[in-house]
């Protein structure tokens, strides 16, 4: 007992995080996309089309192989969406929680400040003409073929001819999540799909204007 320090005892939450962020990273997604279910509920994004009272209270007492339901468009969602947004975050959140803020934007349509489409010191015309570039680029993709790695065959060509790539996939990031920091904008337009990819490219241009 001699030994023991009369301080409090103390120890790193940023440890504590990477230690969180490193184990997020060592499950399957299957499991990591049904413990966050209960937070995107808690956060008022989703929710199920089915209540189980006899369900693990782990996950929320929700039926996780039910179809659930966007609480904003009534868009009906399947698990198999749910994987498909939470794949991105894996290597991004520490903490089950930050699930629900992260992937906000798949389920509401985002909102921000116009100055946050600037990448660098981009005028207010060039990231009009940029947003403009996009849209009429994506919207010569097919349906079926908005997928990343096409999406990004489509677009890299014109960003490598402006030179600074960021000038042209900077806004189109931001116009499709709202946010500065997301994954990239290839895997956010396959999720959003074509009609809500450009639906959001075309409010980013009225906003700046």
């Amino acid at each position: 007992l001699e030994k023991i320090q009369k301080g409090g005892a103390v120890f790193n939450i940023e440890k504590l995080d990477w230690f969180n962020g490193y184990y997020i990273r060592k499950l399957s997604l299957d499991k990591l996309t049904k413990l966050c279910i209960p937070y995107l509920i808690k956060n008022g994004l989703i929710e199920p089309k089915f209540k189980s009272e006899q369900h693990p209270p782990a996950y929320g007492g929700y039926t996780i192989s039910e179809e659930y339901v966007s609480t904003d468009t009534r868009e009906k969602i399947d698990f198999g969406k749910l994987e498909k947004i939470i794949a991105p975050e894996q290597k991004r959140i520490k903490k089950l929680s930050e699930a629900g803020e992260s992937t906000e934007f798949f389920f509401r349509e985002p909102r921000y400040k116009p100055d946050l489409l600037k990448w660098k010191n981009m005028t207010v015309k060039e990231v009009l003409e940029s947003l403009k570039t996009t849209e009429e680029i994506l919207s010569k993709v097919k349906e079926k073929d908005f997928i990343a790695e096409k999406l990004e065959k489509a677009l890299m060509p014109e960003a490598q001819k402006i030179g600074d790539r960021g000038k042209l996939l900077w806004p189109l990031r931001v116009a499709l999540s709202g946010k500065d920091k997301s994954p990239g904008p290839f895997e956010i337009g396959e999720i959003l799909g074509r009609e809500r990819a450009l639906k959001r490219l075309k409010y980013a241009q009225k906003i700046v204007k």
